[in-house]
């Protein structure tokens, strides 16, 4: 399968990346293995529980994590925020995949 990843930056620019992947792979298997095929792209990840669920969400990528600047990386699908988290987000053949920035709410 294939999809497109866009990280948009602190500069609001925005970089596609090609991707492929396995049916049924979740955005946090795809952007693992993004890591280990392009070294141009690294991302941290942090773990935590919700109603004893594992959730996962991107704190930085390529070195840069906006939690001073009161921001996160946001999850997208087709130019909507995900309702799910990584682990949960199986995207489909097509997709469009971003990693955003946005301002933190209160």
């Amino acid at each position: 399968r294939s999809a497109t990843l866009t990280i948009v930056d602190q500069a609001s620019e925005g970089t596609d990346i090609p991707l492929t992947f396995i049916e049924g792979e979740n955005v946090y298997e795809i952007l693992n293995k993004l890591m280990f095929s392009e070294v141009d792209w690294q991302f941290e990840f942090d773990h935590y529980q919700v109603n004893n669920q594992e959730e996962i969400m991107v704190t930085s990528v390529n070195g840069y994590n906006p939690v001073e600047e009161e921001m996160s990386w946001v999850l997208k699908m087709n130019g909507q925020t995900s309702p799910n988290g990584l682990l949960e987000t199986r995207p489909r053949e097509g997709d469009a995949i971003s990693l955003e920035l946005e301002r933190n709410q209160p």
